[in-house]
């Protein structure tokens, strides 16, 4: 069984699936890395085997088909965390490749980049990372700004939407078309069985500028996130743009467990700092 390195990404097997799913902990920790640099190709995430880098001794096949005809499969191996405590993870990479290895979550809340050029990554409104949400969680809470509202589905794979929350910024200053935009929209969504019905109102008001904001172009009120959290169901949380990681502070709080993924390490070192601190105030 030959393994390559993917680069910066973790460790690849190549191999009859068979054999991998009975010996990937001995290869795992015997086997020697290709050179640096070589690229493996990029495979649908239902032919990828999952194995952590706990020593766990078997790698679950998520295609089973392929693991009983003895078809040539993969396994990727998770990235070691930049950060693991208290329920709490970080991944420092790209989330189109971290999560198509991750397991099931409860629910994806996430704020992905707008498209309105406010940084270097902010050129387009990402769809793509879609459907591994709703592969991963049953529910998803999605803030795709007010300038994307029509540019989202009404149904990714086994999610529909379902209703929309709204953050009311009393103070808003943000510069709309129109105006100030005194709102930020979270699309709900969730699985056929799943609900994020509650005893509270679908709107809440904020009051901004009160709190300390951390070093990013654009970040969410801690107090808005921390109602989300609150308010959509779920006890394991994933942020694919994780960003200064308001959402895993929030969810930390709030004693939830949660998993954010960051492709800048610059916001990684400032969610450490962040959840590092006491709980913060309401």
């Amino acid at each position: 069984m030959n393994l390559k390195k993917k680069t910066e990404k973790g460790l690849t097997y190549y191999g009859d699936s068979r054999t991998i799913s009975q010996n990937v902990k001995d290869q795992y920790f015997r086997q020697t890395p290709a050179k640096d640099g070589a690229e493996t190709p990029r495979l649908p995430a239902k032919s990828i085997l999952h194995v952590t880098q706990l020593g766990l001794a078997t790698a679950v096949p998520n295609d089973r088909a392929a693991a009983s005809q003895g078809r040539e499969a993969v396994v990727s191996v998770l990235p070691t965390p930049y950060y693991s405590r208290d329920g709490i993870t970080i991944y420092h990479g790209d989330c189109r490749d971290i999560l198509p290895l991750l397991g099931p979550v409860d629910l994806v809340l996430t704020d992905p980049p707008y498209g309105i050029r406010k940084a270097d990554w902010d050129g387009d409104f990402p769809t793509w990372w879609l459907e591994d949400a709703a592969r991963l969680a049953p529910a998803m809470g999605l803030m795709p700004g007010i300038w994307n509202l029509l540019s989202c589905p009404r149904e990714v794979g086994r999610l529909k939407y379902r209703w929309t929350l709204a953050a009311y910024l009393a103070n808003g200053m943000t510069r709309g078309l129109i105006g100030f935009g005194n709102w930020i929209p979270c699309l709900v969504y969730t699985a056929d069985g799943t609900s994020a019905y509650q005893q509270d109102g679908d709107c809440r008001r904020f009051a901004v500028g009160t709190e300390a904001m951390p070093e990013h172009p654009c970040p969410k009120p801690y107090n808005v996130m921390r109602w989300l959290v609150s308010r959509l169901p779920g006890d394991l949380i994933l942020d694919p743009f994780m960003g200064s990681g308001t959402t895993l502070r929030a969810a930390k709080d709030l004693g939830r467990r949660a998993i954010g993924i960051e492709i800048e390490e610059k916001y990684c070192e400032i969610a450490v700092r962040r959840l590092s601190q006491e709980v913060l105030p309401l």
